[in-house]
């Protein structure tokens, strides 16, 4: 290499040395960040702030939600809901409080047999289940296999509500996975079915669609009481 030539390299390589420089200059930071852990939201340990949380962040993806107070005001609360989606058939669950909303619904309503046909399970208007946990950080429902055998009153019907109770919401995804783990150490692999809003995809033309393969409306009802 001739002396003109080192020259000109030992320039360039001056150059890219001085930049790198001034870049790592840029990249350290000035003061050491005393914020919280940026993976864990702020706030959502206190269980009202967890509420809203979930409640804004189900709402901000059209879920609906509405509270009640005690048990016996459930049945009343999904009345109202099925009421205002003309709903007539429904498939349900076998969560342990189905049979007392049922109950006290009367005849108002056809109720599938959790044995159902899938025809039959096709055509219902509505599903009702309940939701073994609620994730504040993003608004998503939690459904267990084991506590909530035909789930696929949560998948096919146009209308889904479930019944959560706010002693079982909790602020993360690693919350959740945690508070899972007895579920999913022991006995036979349980399914789970993770919920946030209604169904939605944007598979055709990249044109967002709600409802293609799923509800198309999402009602969450929040027990106040400890269990449902």
């Amino acid at each position: 290499m001739s002396a003109r030539n080192a020259k000109a390299r030992e320039a360039i390589l001056g150059s890219i040395r001085a930049n790198l420089e001034l870049a790592r200059a840029e990249l350290v930071p000035t003061e050491v960040a005393t914020s919280p852990c940026p993976g864990r939201p702020a706030g959502l340990d206190d269980r009202d702030t967890a509420i809203a949380h979930l409640s804004s962040t189900l709402e901000s993806v059209a879920g609906r939600v509405t509270r009640v107070a005690t048990r016996a005001a459930l049945a009343p609360e999904i009345a109202r809901i099925f009421d205002a989606h003309g709903v007539t058939t429904i498939a349900a669950s076998n969560a342990a409080w189905i049979p007392a909303v049922r109950a006290s619904l009367g005849e108002r309503f056809r109720w599938l047999a959790t044995d159902c046909t899938r025809d039959e399970l096709f055509a219902a208007d509505a599903g009702l289940t309940g939701a073994q946990l609620g994730i504040a950080e993003t608004g998503t429902l939690v459904l267990v296999s084991e506590d909530e055998r035909h789930r696929l009153a949560s998948l096919v019907p146009p209308v889904h509500v479930a019944v959560l109770p706010v002693a079982r919401i909790v602020a993360t995804l690693g919350d959740a996975l945690a508070a899972l783990r007895g579920s999913l150490d022991s006995g036979p692999d349980p399914t789970l079915t993770w919920i946030t809003g209604p169904s939605r995809t944007a598979d055709i033309e990249l044109t967002l669609v709600v409802g293609v393969h799923g509800p198309r409306a999402l009602h969450v009802v929040l027990l106040e009481e400890e269990e449902a």
